[in-house]
């Protein structure tokens, strides 16, 4: 597959560019705390019958199972909550020998180790959470109309983050006032002593709002063009339309939503269009642009501004949205 192709329906297919707009919030600042040792990959394993997540070995700087959690974008915000849940209370963390692989069940939150964990070809044939192998085609569908209304418009009057809550809202679901998304996101971000607005990204929307399908951090970034065809490849079987996806540095983030025009894999945001579908390029406003040369951008900025980059794709849920209805 060329960099700048991707596959939909089994056809090779174009790509898109890369963003600029800066969300200041849960993503970007777990990146400036990651730990040096570990890189948070997002495979899953498959252990008996349940599918688990590989959180990281302990290490003399990472001692126990909650430093580790800490570390991890997915799990920080919920590390006490996961470690005294009931599942995992009567657990003998504290008898875990240096050098354990330490992992989590994303459905149960369960944390294992020590078990013989098979790799399974989750991230290659797409084998899924249930949820996610099943989206509500009709919420996509009506996800992906509504932020396709908003073409044209200025960045300035929408930014990437607003354009995603606007296609939520339009969804039927209350995003301001005390019983919205909004509120719930501030009050998470209060609870874990970060600042108000440290979860108003599309990671801490997606994590709200939906389920996490992957979630990838690449703290070193010497070839960028190698790294993105690679992760192009093993998110193939992942890319859905209607899906949230969304690009963290420790300065900068984007986010949009994942929707197709013939057989190519396209990205509508808001932002700079210098890779846009359409023949008006170089505009800052919400447009649609081809999803591989997106990708590939981000790689580039983040090798550019030596940073780390994640990279985050997510499905929205029924029924965590009906709490917001």
């Amino acid at each position: 597959m060329q960099l700048n192709n991707i596959v939909s329906n089994e056809k090779t297919v174009p790509a898109p560019k890369a963003e600029q707009t800066a969300p200041k919030g849960l993503f970007s600042k777990i990146l400036n705390q990651k730990a040096k040792s570990f890189d948070i990959t997002g495979t899953s394993i498959k252990s008996g019958d349940k599918t688990t997540t590989p959180i990281g070995v302990l290490t003399r700087g990472a001692p126990t199972v909650s430093h580790l959690l800490v570390k991890h974008p997915l799990f920080k915000k919920s590390c006490w909550r996961i470690i005294h849940a009931p599942i995992n209370q009567n657990k003998q963390f504290n008898k875990i020998r240096a050098g354990e692989t330490i992992y989590i069940d994303p459905a149960t939150k369960e944390i294992t180790w020590g078990k013989k964990q098979v790799p399974t070809q989750s991230l290659v044939v797409g084998n899924q959470n249930p949820i996610l192998d099943k989206p509500d085609e009709i919420l996509s569908n009506h996800l992906i109309d509504a932020v396709k209304s908003y073409i044209g418009t200025s960045y300035d009057k929408i930014d990437c983050y607003e354009l995603v809550v606007k296609g939520i809202k339009s969804l039927g679901y209350q995003y301001y006032g005390q019983e919205g998304i909004k509120n719930s996101l501030v009050k998470m971000a209060v609870h874990d002593k970060l600042p108000a607005n440290a979860y108003l990204t599309g990671e801490g929307l997606t994590e709200k709002t939906g389920e996490i399908v992957i979630s990838k951090s690449y703290r070193k970034i010497d070839n960028p063009a190698r790294i993105a065809k690679k992760f192009i490849n093993e998110i193939k079987p992942l890319i859905k339309e209607g899906r949230i996806l969304s690009f963290s540095t420790r300065t900068k983030g984007h986010t949009g939503i994942i929707s197709k025009q013939e057989n190519q894999w396209t990205f509508i945001n808001s932002g700079l269009m210098d890779n846009s579908v359409r023949k008006t390029v170089n505009t800052n406003e919400v447009g649609e642009e081809f999803l591989t040369d997106e990708i590939k951008n981000w790689f580039t900025l983040a090798k550019k501004q030596k940073e780390p980059l994640t990279i985050t794709l997510g499905s929205l849920n029924k029924k965590k949205l009906a709490m917001f209805m």
